[in-house]
């Protein structure tokens, strides 16, 4: 097997094709999968499967691995200067960089193509119809969780930029250093959303059970001995449970409990007020005894969530 990224899934000898596939299509990895030679040239990448959980980690560290340190982050820069827009390319070389010299072109790839890149670098100012910020909203309307980072000679739309949750604002002419810092928090950021997709909350409602991805929750509520997870595609599921044994499981990096009644999902945020949150128009109240640790929270994801 020739492809260093391939991956072989084998148990003894037997080979769990179906399981791999599985995780070679989440992972990006290619999904040709072959039995391992006499000389072991295959990775046995998950093994003891037998009592019925995947080794998950095995397979997020070998992924996580290799994307830090060889696979490129698909880039695209967005500027109407061609010499801004490649010198940055050069800045960036090793990765995948797509150049649009003018904001509809980017956004008719996004919207009409389905087009998704790990990062978005937007000039602000364009002589175009829609400039940086504006094209920036659009971006966060079709894809939730772009990473945007803007380029500008000026730092006068800083809080406009604060707003749209970039990762980083950078002035022209762009340092090295600082790209290379950039692509480091975005590999980082990569290797999270694989994990939150990965990781799956665990609910049962009148005797039946299901999981849904973290990536896919935006909060969660309880009222009496009722939770209700609300998702990102609208729907809200039910279980039974307790808000208390819940925060035990699963607030950390990525849930944060803010109220009695509420856990949130840090990442699906869009801002904070004196006492409450606002995830997908709605607000969720943060009472006085989460809210220190709430706000700390929230300003570390805002510019430093992808580090």
């Amino acid at each position: 097997m020739k492809d260093e990224n391939c991956i072989c899934v084998s148990v003894g000898k037997s080979v769990l094709y179906a399981q791999a596939g599985n995780y070679a299509k989440l992972t990006g990895f290619t999904t040709e999968l072959t039995r391992p030679n006499k000389k072991g040239i295959c990775y046995n990448i998950l093994y003891t499967l037998i009592f019925g959980r995947f080794a998950y980690k095995k397979l997020y560290g070998l992924y996580t691995k290799t994307r830090q340190g060889g696979m490129p982050v698909r880039i695209a820069v967005c500027d109407d200067c061609m010499e801004d827009a490649l010198y940055l390319r050069n800045l960036l070389r090793g990765q995948e960089v797509s150049i649009y010299s003018d904001a509809k072109s980017l956004l008719a790839d996004v919207e009409d193509k389905n087009r998704r890149y790990d990062l978005y670098l937007l000039d602000i100012f364009m002589e175009d119809s829609l400039n940086g910020i504006e094209l920036a909203k659009k971006l966060r309307m079709e894809q939730e969780e772009a990473v945007i980072c803007f380029v500008s000679t000026s730092d006068d739309f800083y809080r406009e930029a604060y707003d749209l949750y970039a990762v980083q604002y950078l002035i022209k002419p762009v340092r090295e250093e600082s790209v290379k810092e950039l692509l480091q928090k975005v590999q980082k950021n990569l290797a999270r959303r694989l994990h939150d997709k990965e990781k799956t909350l665990i609910y049962s409602w009148w005797g039946k059970r299901g999981a849904i991805p973290y990536d896919k929750i935006r909060y969660i509520g309880i009222r009496g001995h009722t939770l209700s997870i609300c998702c990102t595609d609208g729907r809200v599921q039910e279980s039974t449970g307790k808000l208390n044994d819940l925060e035990r499981q699963i607030c950390g990096d990525t849930f944060l409990r803010c109220h009695q009644s509420f856990i949130v999902n840090i990442y699906h945020v869009e801002s904070m007020g004196s006492s409450d949150l606002t995830v997908a128009g709605e607000r969720i109240p943060v009472s006085r005894r989460y809210y220190a640790e709430v706000k700390k929270r929230y300003q570390r994801m805002l510019f430093e969530a992808v580090e």
